[in-house]
């Protein structure tokens, strides 16, 4: 029986963490579909649906009732062909093209690439072919900022999914500093789509603090499991991924020649905007702390001229004074 819901992405994420946590089992420990409920936040129900759509997909997810757990095999088992369509090869090309196909480092890349061409192993030469030409169409030439290929991205997303503790090296720029720092991983997150964070709530700070994944390192299973902490994981008004800060009030002014340009952005926070009759564009909103959109509004250079807050308009007088006196 084939199981639907509107939901995809997150039963996709549901479904890979069902086995996930299955296949981590410990010796004596119980994974039933109470704990799975708990750990994927749904109902028992919604798990009981789950596990019959892997095992109708030939996972060989079993339950051992004396045990009263759901055991995985370990060897002899694979994910079975399935047939695809010409959609599906596109979708495969984009992620083709996207992510293996990069000019910089990602996590994973290798892994992403033998695992998408075992996806298409099966495909029919016509497919194949489109898969192939839509690939080669395809170019990131922005990707990500940094080299993140030896990130410990494996480790730490079977920590968020198991919400496990972990002890990590950490190199701060910011605090010129190099140490070992114990942290409950909530979330890992793509930004600007060129970097790539994580956030977690450090035990040294107390608080959900953003670490930049490619200054993760020797991380640390501890075996300890966390319950998260309420924290706002909400991205409105955090403007290049710099979460701290007090609200902050934006008034701009955009010039006739970037005006259409700065309407059509998605700028993080809800952003209202005026038009003059002389082509100029008025932007309002509100921003957590300056130093994000600071670096943002540096990057319209003499077509951005903020009115307000007066927060963020002293702070970018003081950072475009700073900039000239390099030029005098």
């Amino acid at each position: 029986m084939a199981y639907y819901n509107s939901d995809a992405p997150a039963r996709a994420a549901r479904l890979f963490k069902i086995v996930t946590l299955v296949a981590s089992r410990r010796p004596g420990e119980r994974v039933g579909r109470e704990q799975l409920a708990d750990a994927c936040a749904c109902t028992s129900k919604t798990i009981q649906r789950d596990i019959q759509c892997l095992q109708d997909a030939h996972i060989p997810l079993d339950y051992d009732p004396a045990a009263r757990t759901y055991l995985l095999s370990e060897r002899g088992w694979n994910y079975p062909l399935v047939q695809m369509t010409a959609t599906d090869a596109m979708a495969l090309a984009l992620a083709r093209g996207f992510l293996t196909d990069s000019p910089s480092a990602l996590p994973f890349r290798n892994e992403i690439a033998d695992a998408l061409q075992k996806a298409t192993s099966g495909l029919t030469p016509a497919l194949r072919a489109l898969l192939e030409s839509v690939s080669m169409g395809l170019t990131d030439r922005g990707s990500a900022a940094r080299d993140y290929s030896h990130a410990p991205l494996g480790l730490l997303l079977e920590a968020v999914s198991l919400h496990e503790t972990v002890e990590m090296t950490y190199d701060s720029r910011s605090s010129h500093t190099r140490e070992r720092r114990r942290v409950d991983p909530y979330r890992l997150d793509r930004r600007d789509g060129r970097y790539y964070d994580l956030q977690a709530w450090c035990h040294k700070r107390r608080e959900v603090r953003t670490f930049a994944l490619d200054r993760i390192s020797d991380v640390e299973k501890t075996g300890e499991r966390f319950d998260p902490r309420p924290w706002d994981e909400s991205d409105e008004g955090v403007i290049g991924g710099l979460r701290g800060g007090e609200p902050v009030r934006v008034e701009v002014r955009f010039h006739p020649q970037v005006a259409a340009y700065a309407r059509e952005r998605r700028w993080g926070f809800r952003a209202e905007f005026d038009e003059g009759e002389d082509g100029t564009l008025v932007m309002r909103g509100e921003v957590r702390g300056v130093e994000g959109i600071v670096r943002e509004l540096l990057g319209w250079q003499r077509y951005a001229e903020v009115l307000g807050g007066p927060e963020l308009r002293a702070r970018m007088a003081e950072e475009v004074k700073a900039m000239a006196a390099l030029y005098l």
